[in-house]
């Protein structure tokens, strides 16, 4: 995100992999949110019994992916890790992942599309981010609008005071929403900020 604040200039807060981290401004952490290193490398282990399914790691080390893995040597425990990702067009494949995943209880799982899965610890959504913001801010939740088109989305749009799904969102996404907005190619969010935000 740091290229795009920057060249957006902005000098304010920002929530990152999916309410992992909340900054208070660019380069300027707040609270950070990992993952069990054990965790990771059982999810790991998950990927490579699924020959077809991509898969990436968030770690504040460093992006990893099914072409460029970490050395395992280093342990597991050598890394800092803020998110899970799989991906397949393959979709019983997902949904046996899911299954196995959500079965171990710890871990919080959404998607940023259907054709994958995004993992975070339990309780760490956009909507804990969102949260943790207006404390800082000294904002209540009724006060913010959610916008999004993916059930990484969800919490965040079912606790705003005013949630909105895209357009083009999946369909469990308009469902939770107040209100449905435009799509991203007819510049939904614009439409919002005008229609539900700047005339108040």
């Amino acid at each position: 995100m740091l290229p795009f604040a920057a060249q957006l200039q902005l000098d304010t807060p920002m929530i990152t992999v999916n309410g992992g981290e909340v900054w208070r401004k660019p380069h300027v952490l707040h609270r950070r949110s990992t993952l069990n290193p054990a965790d990771i490398e059982r999810m790991h282990r998950i990927a490579l019994e699924h020959p077809e399914v991509w898969y990436w790691a968030y770690s504040v080390e460093g992006l990893y992916n099914k072409e460029k893995w970490f050395d395992p040597e280093e342990g597991y425990d050598s890394r800092h890790w803020l998110k899970f990702g799989y991906h397949t067009e393959h979709e019983p494949t997902l949904t046996r992942i899911r299954e196995e995943l959500a079965g171990w209880g710890s871990l919080e799982i959404t998607n940023s599309s259907p054709l994958n899965l995004e993992i975070n610890p339990k309780g760490v959504t956009k909507a804990s981010g969102l949260r943790e913001l207006c404390a800082l801010l000294g904002l209540d939740m009724s006060q913010v609008v959610a916008v999004g088109d993916s059930l990484n989305d969800i919490a965040a749009i079912r606790e705003a005071g005013l949630g909105v799904a895209m357009g083009n969102a999946q369909e469990a996404v308009k469902a939770a929403a107040d209100v449905v907005t435009l799509t991203n190619e007819e510049d939904g969010v614009a439409h919002v900020i005008r229609e539900y935000v700047l005339k108040g």
